[in-house]
């Protein structure tokens, strides 16, 4: 702050500045947003061509700290838990369809909430604040979330065909070891075996038998010798094969294990999605607190030092 006269020159005002503490923060009132950390006044000498007296005015150079407290209490930890709870939509079970809207929930209620404190943030036109690049950040995690939802539950309600290898690979040898899941999915693996074992146990070699395919084997050679009940059985077998059903169709014992393992390979994506998810959101909060301390530290130092001796060499202005 600059304080001069146009009126009167430096023979008939001559300002002198108090350096006192008492001087120069005696009206000083603290409040909860802003902390006063230095005041510094110093006297200017200036000459101008239309004068030939100098004229004196007084600069004041004050150093404002914001307190970081209501940013932290009332926006930083609202949207770190709000992220992580995001996160915590990973570990419903993958065929719960409220898995969805959970996750848009959470994406509104974020985007409402950066719509109330914007008009806390103070606007800039230059840089966008750091605390809304956090917020960016965080909008965007939660929304892949959301996409990573949908993702999920597809996976878990596939049924009619097997589980790629390269995604057992991945699903059932890699990620467990990631994830500490390695007896979880061997014990679930052994399980579904058993299950599937037991299940399909068939008789063989029966009269009349059925085969995987729903046609009947006729072992009774009177009955194949029957033309009526052969043309019956060629047309049953024809439509079987060339109207709309695959001459390789799994049998409903196929498809129990593959709705199996497509589950069971939900569950570890759920839980990598979580894993991965809570890095990101951990990450981040710690990057952007360490880059704002960072930052203001570098700032209060350039302030106090090389920019404050800069300040106080200025002691004359000229305009000629």
């Amino acid at each position: 702050m600059t304080f001069l006269s146009w009126t009167y020159n430096g023979q008939e005002l001559n300002l002198s500045p108090d350096k006192s503490i008492d001087g120069t923060q005696r009206s000083y009132l603290e409040n909860g947003v802003w902390d006063l950390i230095e005041v510094a006044a110093k006297k200017v000498t200036s000459k101008y061509v239309c004068c030939e007296i100098n004229y004196y005015n007084l600069e004041y150079r004050l150093v404002f700290h914001r307190q970081a407290s209501f940013y932290i209490s009332y926006i930083v930890i609202p949207v770190i838990l709000l992220s992580l709870l995001a996160v915590t939509v990973f570990f419903l079970p993958p065929d719960n369809g409220s898995k969805l809207q959970f996750s848009i929930t959470n994406l509104l209620a974020l985007s409402f909430f950066e719509k109330l404190i914007s008009e806390v943030i103070p606007p800039t036109g230059e840089n966008a604040p750091v605390i809304d690049i956090y917020f960016q950040i965080m909008i965007i995690m939660v929304s892949l979330s959301v996409f990573a939802t949908v993702f999920i539950i597809n996976l878990s309600s596939r049924s009619q065909e097997p589980v790629p290898k390269w995604m057992k690979w991945l699903a059932f040898e890699k990620l467990p070891h990631i994830l500490f899941l390695n007896s979880y999915v061997q014990m679930v693996r052994e399980a579904n075996k058993t299950t599937n074992s037991q299940a399909n146990k068939t008789t063989t070699g029966k009269q009349n038998g059925v085969d995987s395919d729903g046609f009947q084997h006729i072992a009774n050679p009177a009955v194949i010798n029957n033309g009526d009940y052969r043309d019956k059985y060629n047309r049953a077998y024809h439509d079987h094969c060339y109207k709309g059903s695959s001459f390789t169709t799994h049998s409903k014992d196929d498809k129990s294990v593959f709705a199996k393992d497509w589950y069971l390979v939900a569950i570890i994506l759920s839980r990598f999605f979580a894993l991965l998810f809570c890095t990101v959101v951990i990450a981040s909060t710690v990057t952007i607190l360490t880059f704002i301390w960072y930052q203001s530290t570098i700032e209060f130092e350039y302030a106090l030092g090389k920019l404050k001796d800069e300040w106080n060499t200025k002691t004359f202005f000229s305009d000629g």
